[in-house]
């Protein structure tokens, strides 16, 4: 017998020199293979059979055969056998890291421990952590051994556990002490399932109230375990730690459906979680807001005006329901109004129609009630009320602005940062009132700018003044309708003629309030001026007309001349009034620009050729100047037809 990786020799001795000779024996096959042999020698053959990591264990048979000088060849020794062992190693192969608690599969392999094949049909002896034994298998064609483990009650956290094996003879392998063992360690590992028991699932709860918070964790073996961690959740974050433990609601916290979330973990434990849906309501209180105690025309429409607060977050409650009720003062029971809805700050309006109801002192309520949908409790402050009496209706003044503003000699004032006026040049605001609902009596208005707010709040002086003063003959300001007073329906207009004294680029805003003997004053909405240069120039004839004029003809004057260009007594000063023109055409024909003079007396040779860039005709125009202009032409020879062109006249000024 041999181990595997050592050498046995064979040889034969025989009656005669030999001549040639060959051995057969089997190695990492049943199959025979014949080699020649390492020595012959006179009458001995020699051969040294070495066995590897790849022979077969087990017995091996070998023989000799020799030929003599003749080649007559010897077959008859027999067969003779050998034994080749292998050496057995056990280790462990599963499981091992993390394992959960149950029926687990214990695995060892067994393999030939010069080649690493694995060794079937080899037994193994499996034990516990204490050596207690656990259960036997023998190894398949792997060499994997197999027993289940019932580790179900077993404690968690990590496990040695061991596996043996002995000497096989019948498989031709032994082992050796340090081979015949192996042990492999992994963690045993168990589950959390943790109950909520505190809050109660669809429980409702008050913002600020304090919520017990208790959960009960256990194993996978029905034990109740303490965790390393429990930590609690609401939808968005951490609440609290601990399996025992308390929540303060907030006092602004959010009404509605809120998940309660608990998270535990312990080592050697699968982790788990578990949630509950609890309500949080709030408490709800309602304010009255207006109109205050007072009186109201009778026939009027009265928008009552209600706002719904969280208690707690003293905010409004938006989509609260709010309903609105009415008794006058003989009546015990209200009547209802109606219902609205409160908007995003919490209030809700209702608007009370008083037609039909006769003049008397009436109570106005409005209530709110406990609501599933906004999840809200009603406090002691669940309405709100306020007296008012209806009176003998009274005017009302509907007052419009008429804008733009007017500025005499050019028209409407024209528009950008705000309506443009001339400095220290006038324009007029006028304003429309008309008397609705009753009759208003006597009526006037006074037009205001804003002196010292954002809002007019000033009177427009009658007198010279710094930024504007009424100009008219008489200047008012107050100042009555001409055709007071007004009844019912019947309007009026009113209008101011006023000096813009500001500063250049001043901008301010104009409104006009109206009020009357027999109704509520009323203020328009406000416009916005702006204080600058105003240039207006105005011409006498818009039109240059020369007539009928043969080619040849020179200084032919305009039958229009003069053309008196007038800059307007409202107008700002001119740092120049400019003059330039087109070429005279008649489809490919023309007439150049140069061939028209133009002068300031009515003489052709003291004028100026027209060009189609500015000329100068006059600098530093005080306004109110009117200057005469005259026109001449010279005719080319050209074509006889109808020629026409342009003449432009340009004023223009600095803001400095």
């Amino acid at each position: 017998s041999i181990w595997k990786g050592e050498s046995i020799l064979a040889y034969a001795q025989w009656n005669e020199d030999i001549y040639a000779a060959n051995i057969t024996y089997n190695s990492t096959s049943p199959s025979l293979e014949v080699y020649t042999p390492d020595t012959i020698s006179g009458n001995w053959t020699n051969h040294t059979i070495t066995t590897n990591s790849s022979w077969l264990v087990g017995i091996h048979v070998v023989k000799i055969n020799a030929s003599d000088w003749y080649n007559n060849w010897n077959n008859t020794l027999p067969f003779l056998n050998f034994t080749v062992w292998g050496r057995s190693k056990v280790s462990w192969y599963s499981p091992t890291g993390d394992v959960q608690r149950g029926t687990i599969p214990l695995r060892c392999r067994v393999f030939d421990k010069d080649n690493n094949e694995g060794i079937g049909n080899y037994q193994v002896n499996f034990y516990d952590e204490n050596w207690d034994y656990i259960a036997s298998s023998n190894t398949n064609d792997s060499g994997i051994a197999t027993v289940n483990w019932d580790a179900s009650t077993k404690s968690v956290g990590p496990k040695t556990l061991h596996c043996t094996i002995s000497n096989n003879p019948s498989a031709y392998y032994n082992t050796t002490e340090a081979d015949s063992s192996a042990s492999g360690t992994f963690n045993l590992i168990g589950v959390l399932n943790v109950t909520i028991d505190n809050p109660v699932n669809g429980s409702s709860f008050h913002k600020g109230a304090t919520i017990q918070l208790n959960s009960t964790t256990i194993d996978d073996n029905n034990t109740v375990v303490t965790p390393d961690n429990a930590t609690w959740y609401n939808s968005t974050s951490q609440i609290a730690t601990g399996e025992d433990t308390t929540w303060q609601i907030p006092l602004g916290y959010e009404t509605g459906p809120e998940l309660i979330r608990i998270n535990v973990s312990k080592q050697y434990y699968h982790p788990d979680s578990e949630n509950v849906t609890i309500e949080i309501w709030g408490y709800s209180n309602i304010t009255w807001i207006s109109p205050d105690d007072g009186n109201i025309s009778q026939g009027s429409t009265v928008q009552l005006i209600c706002q719904v607060n969280d208690v707690n977050g003293s905010y409004g409650i938006q989509g609260y329901p709010v309903r609105f009720y009415y008794k006058n003062s003989t009546e015990t029971n209200y009547n209802y109004l109606g219902v609205s809805d409160t908007n995003s700050t919490g209030h809700a309006v209702y608007n009370w129609n008083t037609g039909g109801l006769g003049l008397d002192n009436y109570t106005v309520m409005c209530n709110i009630s406990d609501n599933s949908s906004l999840y809200y409790n009603i406090t002691e402050d669940n309405k709100a009320n306020t007296t008012i009496e209806l009176v003998t209706p009274a005017g009302i003044l509907e007052v419009h602005l008429m804008l733009p503003p007017y500025i005499p000699g050019l028209g409407n004032a024209s528009l950008n940062s705000g309506y443009k006026v001339g400095q220290n040049k006038k324009f007029v605001i006028k304003a429309n009132v008309t008397c609705r609902n009753a009759n208003c009596g006597n009526v006037q208005g006074t037009v205001r700018y804003n002196s010292t707010s954002g809002s007019p709040d000033k009177a427009i002086n009658t007198t010279a003044d710094t930024p504007f003063y009424i100009i008219d003959s008489p200047a008012l300001n107050p100042k009555s309708c001409s055709n007071n007073p007004l009844d019912v329906n019947e309007t009026c207009i009113i209008n101011w003629t006023i000096n813009a004294t500001g500063s250049i680029g001043s901008i301010w805003k104009l409104d006009v309030l109206f009020d009357a003997t027999e109704a509520t004053s009323n203020n328009t909405d406000y416009t916005t001026i702006e204080i600058t240069k105003i240039l207006i120039l105005i011409l006498s004839n818009d039109t240059i007309d020369f007539g009928t004029l043969l080619p040849g003809d020179t200084c032919n004057a305009s039958l229009t001349n003069p053309i008196t260009i007038t800059l307007h007594n409202n107008s700002n000063d001119a740092d120049g009034i400019y003059i330039k023109g087109t070429n005279l055409t008649s489809g490919s024909n023309q007439i150049g620009v140069k061939n028209i003079t133009w002068a300031l007396v009515d003489n052709c040779l003291l004028g100026d050729n027209l060009t189609g860039y500015w000329q100068l005709i006059q600098a530093d125009v005080t306004a109110g100047t009117n200057i005469d202009t005259y026109y001449f032409i010279n005719i080319p020879p050209t074509p006889s037809m109808t020629y026409t062109g342009s003449a432009y006249i340009m004023a223009n000024t600095s803001l400095s």
